[in-house]
């Protein structure tokens, strides 16, 4: 028994061992082909070619001219040259490559063609992306405008944008396996739908954006593949929408953007898969709140921005859109008055609402209070009154943006006992008289845009913004602001980059020593009162490239330190107290434009400005004296 116990144990160990040899020298073999097999020999020939070809017949952005694609090293793997990917790890046939944005741009030859022959060594080839070159036409010495006939696995094809007019359909016609085409912005034109796209019968995305159509065929002709799902025709000139787009019962997404539409056929409603529909920026009349409840029930996205409705709107007329996440209205012709509402409980929560040139009287839409996933509310021009709405930021935890600017909202009141994740907060042109509540810093610590310009607010700058710690844009001006910038604001808002504070009624030095505002490049506090010199708190904001102290009250000379701001690109000084010479430092900055004018400086203007970029020079209304150096005169650009 123990015999046969020590056998069956050692023929166990023996197979265990085997196995173990035969993974390692698996891994062996996979590691050597990885190494030496690489892509096939006619596939890489034909890059070099490709490559050979673009550089002798187009003037290529070196820098982007495939340096990895060689004839130096023949044991180079071309499946991991840049712009190309294979079908695997080890090597094999080329399924994706990219000659996205090779010609350069000052490049304007009138006929750039591409062969397409020269794709042809690449047959398992399912993605091609040709985007941002000019190429003006397509052409296959051999194969005509049946080229495409040979690419057979070829998915997706990007043309956008170059300088392709109808002709190229002739070819498109015959890449029958696409399944996505970009051929925006280029320069097609007339009829819509153009003949060929009926043969791509797998073609689920067309983008055909930011071209010319500007009519649609009035017989029976050229149809669109049944199988689209998503249809780009923004940025034509479209004045009414193909009836093709009706037989489309795949369709999901829409984009009729940027057209002269003034309305939609009725059967669009019966496109019953359709979640996206973009008609902003036509001229779409009509009755708003019945064309609204006759749209596709099933929408997720509904944009109807910049068009031509007027009279009323009744948001009620949204109650069929159960599945409505994003809705975006407005006129360019006058104002919507909103319809007096009865309770209605939408059954829909909304991430984004955007409304525009409405008259929504009072109060905000009753219909919000029911939201409770808002990711950004934008009402403007809407004549919205009374306090800031604190309880739609109570009621959605994740909002990120709150846009209300132009309205008449008189007051700004937060939710107590509340830390928000806001990011975004404009409420800019409106009524509010009263101070900004001195907590905001504590309700939104995450804010990095905050404008409060242009309203009645007396207060002061409250000091708990100085927990703003990602505050990236403040913008404060046109208030009655008074009293001095806070300490902690100074030495806590370090992400700041761009501070607006013009007319209001600050004071005090700008800056004190413990200023910390180390990312600052925009620096605006025209119109204030601020006085004394400028402080060396400033020359921790190394990167600035805007100060303008206007109209102030500072007085001293300019300190000797300005010329360590090796970005300073604008410097307004004018309407001082500023005296004595100009530190021959400034004459060392790249300035664009210096205005040092109704103060007191005195001496002889510097003899050495860098005119390399100075296009303004103002120092009238001072005390200079000598003439004005003549080196001035012969700066071409300038203007003093």
């Amino acid at each position: 028994m123990r015999t046969y116990e020590r056998y069956w144990w050692w023929v166990k160990e023996k197979k265990q061992m085997a196995l173990v040899l035969f993974m390692i020298v698996t891994l062996m073999l996979q590691l050597q082909m990885k190494g030496c097999v690489g892509c096939l020999e006619t596939e890489r020939t034909g890059l070099l070619q490709l490559k050979s070809y673009l550089k002798n017949g187009f003037e290529v952005e070196e820098e982007s001219m495939m340096k990895s694609w060689s004839h130096d090293d023949p044991s180079s793997d071309c499946c991991h040259w840049e712009r190309v990917k294979c079908s695997d790890a080890t090597g094999g046939h080329v399924v994706h490559l990219s000659l996205k944005d090779l010609i350069l741009a000052s490049y304007a030859l009138e006929n750039q063609s591409l062969n397409l022959s020269l794709l042809h060594s690449f047959p398992r080839l399912q993605s091609l992306d040709l985007s941002f070159n000019k190429f003006s036409d397509l052409f296959d010495p051999i194969n005509g405008h049946k080229s495409f006939q040979k690419l057979e696995k070829l998915r997706t094809l990007d043309l956008c944008p170059n300088n392709l007019n109808n002709s190229v359909f002739t070819f498109l016609s015959e890449a029958r396996s696409l399944r996505t085409l970009h051929v925006c912005y280029n320069l097609l034109d007339g009829v819509f739908p153009p003949n060929g796209l009926e043969n791509l019968v797998e073609l689920e995305v067309l983008s055909l954006a930011g071209n010319t159509f500007n009519h649609v065929k009035s017989i029976q002709g050229a149809v669109l593949p049944s199988s689209l799902h998503v249809l780009d025709l923004a940025e034509n000139q479209l004045s009414s929408s193909p009836k093709e787009i009706c037989a489309l019962m795949n369709l999901r997404e829409l984009n009729l953007r940027s057209n002269a539409l003034t309305n939609l056929p009725y059967c669009l409603a019966n496109l019953s898969r359709l979640r996206t529909l973009d008609l902003s920026g036509n001229q779409m009349n009509g009755d708003l709140s019945s064309f609204v409840s006759g749209l596709p029930s099933a929408l997720e996205y509904l944009s109807l921005l910049d068009n031509d409705f007027n009279g009323s709107f009744c948001f009620s007329s949204l109650a069929n859109h159960t599945r409505l996440t994003v809705f975006k209205l407005s006129s360019k012709v006058g104002m919507i008055q909103a319809q007096a509402e009865t309770s209605w409980l939408p059954p829909f929560q909304l991430k984004i609402l955007k409304l525009k040139n409405f008259n929504l009287g009072s109060t905000i839409p009753s219909f919000l209070a029911h939201q409770h996933d808002l990711r950004l509310i934008h009402i403007t021009y809407s004549q919205l009154k009374g306090p800031f709405p604190d309880w739609l930021v109570q009621n959605n935890t994740r909002l990120e943006a709150i846009i209300l600017n132009n309205n008449l909202l008189t007051e700004l009141r937060l939710p107590s006992r509340l830390v928000h994740g806001l990011q975004y907060l404009d409420i800019s042109s409106n009524r509010i008289y009263d101070s900004i509540p001195e907590d905001i810093g504590i309700v939104f610590p995450h804010l990095k845009f905050m404008n409060f310009s242009s309203n009645h607010n007396r207060g002061t700058i409250p000091s708990s913004m100085g927990e703003m710690k990602r505050l990236e844009l403040l913008d404060m001006s046109s208030n009655r602001l008074y009293g001095q910038l806070p300490k902690t604001f100074l030495r806590g808002c370090n992400s700041l980059a761009v501070l607006k504070l013009f007319n209001n009624q600050l004071q005090g030095k700008v800056f004190p020593r413990h200023a910390n505002l180390t990312r600052l490049n925009s620096l605006i506090l025209n119109g204030n009162r601020f006085d004394g010199s400028l402080g060396k708190g400033l020359l921790n904001s190394k990167g600035l490239r805007l100060l303008d102290i206007s109209d102030n009250s500072f007085s001293g000379t300019l300190p000797y330190w300005i010329g360590k701001f090796s970005s300073l690109s604008f410097l307004y000084m004018r309407g001082n107290k500023l005296k004595g010479q100009v530190p021959h430092q400034l004459q060392n900055l790249p300035l664009w434009i210096l205005d040092m004018s109704n103060n007191r400086f005195s001496g002889s203007i510097p003899g050495n400005f860098n005119v390399k970029y100075l296009r303004e020079l103002r120092l009238h209304s001072n005390e200079f004296i000598g003439s004005v150096p003549s080196y001035l005169f012969k700066a071409e650009e300038l203007f003093f």
